[in-house]
């Protein structure tokens, strides 16, 4: 009780500015519905991990790769599970709430540990914004999320001790780094941390003769690396990561793993804010440490070949743009009257109201635009598939790529996919994908193409498909059957 009335006393001005970011990210999630891309491929693999208490070793979910050797369920099965205990549990709605409060919670640690080095709270709120601005684009609903919050307890941990905070906070990674590689195969990024770390007590012991300060991050590293080892992988985990980075053929077919660019809003926010933030970094590179150095540089390059190494860019940096722009933005310790601390408490009150009244379960009655009006985003193809399955369509289904999640978790088991976006290539390999894309375009033989696969059934995307629709509705030996804003169904006619 005493925390919160100190908490409201000193609620200043400057304080609020972070704190009303951090209510911005909060209400952004919330509003934000689950996207059909990934969500429903990570919930269907985790009703099979705990209705069969096993972790899956061959593909269970397609026609065209039945049976094929299939691990990488092991790189998430944690966050998998979770996932889909909390969709059983309260729906879509309580894996929103359940996303925004891990985000948001992300964000906060960050927001703390750049208070904790800059002692500036302004600064500190506008460095948050930064890395508001190179996250945002990545906030869907995913096993990722949980590495977000992880990453940022990580850094919370370094932090701490090396501000002198005392040995037990590096009791943390090794425990951090054995959640990380069971639930996303980001956790070398969490290793990458740790190693700018070590870079950067290595450059110290050399400088100042005291070798003894290299015995933490050598012992934390060892530690955390072998905690990576704790996974169904085990020592093959690399091999994973290694698949899955160097894969770089089938990036044409993924958005997320291109460059970013300024034909999209938030590429074009990631690669100027780059630019704003290198000026800066640049002009104070002479009282940067070299751990900070390190993390710019390489979550940089990230960044800028993959517009998913964004978010981890703006993560990692987040401390050190505020300890940046704490030189530029001055300190105001002017003691706020009472009727100012008065407003700041309003304004406090305000934006939590907003934020509750974000909360998914209000959402049908609020004025959203029709695209945000669900907690489903309106691209699932919900109707079409329960269409399919009460009329019991026969044979394979041929789809666009968008709606393979979707399929996996409501189609499953009468209705497998031609492929999904599970993105590892000894799974689906590249020439499979060409062949989806010969088919989607309507090439020449992709009526034979589709009879190879035994495929009766059309599942197609206006959006994505449009030379395909275009050429079965031209094709007397296709039917329309169902048709909606985002799908059209067809169906084979007997010959």
């Amino acid at each position: 009780m005493n925390l919160i009335r100190t908490f409201f006393r000193t609620l200043s001005v400057e304080r609020l500015w972070g704190i009303a970011i951090l209510f911005c990210i909060f209400i952004y999630v919330n509003t934000q519905p689950i996207l059909p891309y990934d969500f429903w491929l990570h919930i269907a693999s985790g009703r099979e991990i705990v209705t069969t208490a096993s972790i899956p070793t061959v593909d269970t979910f397609s026609y065209t790769r039945a049976g094929t050797p299939f691990t990488s369920a092991s790189a998430y099965w944690l966050m998998q599970i979770v996932m889909y205990w909390i969709y059983e549990f309260g729906g879509g709605a309580l894996v929103v709430v359940c996303q925004s409060l891990a985000i948001t919670a992300a964000y906060a640690i960050l927001f703390f540990i750049s208070v904790q080095t800059s002692q500036n709270f302004r600064a500190s709120a506008v460095g948050l914004a930064f890395a508001v601005l190179f996250g945002y684009g990545n906030w869907n609903v995913r096993p990722q999320t949980l590495a977000y919050l992880l990453s940022a307890l990580l850094l919370l941990a370094l932090y701490q001790y090396r501000k002198g905070h005392g040995w037990r906070w590096l009791i943390l990674p090794p425990i951090l780094l054995m959640i990380w590689v069971n639930s996303h195969p980001s956790f070398p990024l969490g290793l990458l941390i740790l190693g700018c770390w070590a870079f950067e007590t290595l450059a110290e012991a050399f400088k100042s003769g005291e070798w003894k300060k290299i015995q933490a991050p050598f012992l934390v590293g060892l530690a955390a690396s072998a905690a990576c080892l704790l996974s169904p992988y085990g020592l093959k985990i690399g091999a994973y990561v290694f698949n899955l980075i160097s894969a770089s053929d089938i990036s044409s077919y993924i958005i997320e793993w291109r460059p970013p660019s300024f034909e999209t809003t938030y590429g074009a926010a990631f690669l100027i804010g780059l630019c704003v933030s290198a000026v800066f970094f640049i002009a104070s590179i002479k009282k940067i440490s070299w751990m900070e150095i390190l993390l710019f540089l390489i979550f940089g390059w990230l960044g800028l070949k993959y517009i998913r190494g964004a978010v981890w860019f703006g993560i990692v940096t987040a401390p050190l743009l505020s300890q940046i722009f704490a030189r530029f933005i001055p300190l105001q310790n002017v003691p706020e009257s009472k009727s100012a601390n008065f407003i700041n408490r309003a304004l406090f009150f305000f934006l939590l109201t907003i934020a509750l009244l974000s909360l998914p379960y209000f959402k049908a009655l609020l004025p959203f635009s029709e695209e945000k009006s669900g907690v489903l985003s309106a691209e699932t193809p919900i109707s079409a598939v329960e269409f399919i399955k009460t009329q019991r369509l026969r044979g394979n289904i041929f789809h666009a790529a968008d709606f393979s999640s979707y399929l996996m978790w409501a189609g499953q088991p009468e209705y497998p996919v031609f492929i999904d976006l599970r993105f590892d290539t000894t799974l689906y390999p590249l020439s499979l994908w060409d062949e989806y894309a010969a088919i989607s375009a309507a090439r020449p033989g992709w009526e034979e193409k589709l009879a190879s696969y035994q495929v009766n059934t059309l599942l197609l995307s206006p959006k994505d498909q449009p030379e395909l629709i275009q050429a079965a509705g031209q094709s007397q030996a296709w039917k329309i059957v169902y048709q909606d804003e985002i799908s059209i169904v067809f169906t084979k006619q007997p010959e």
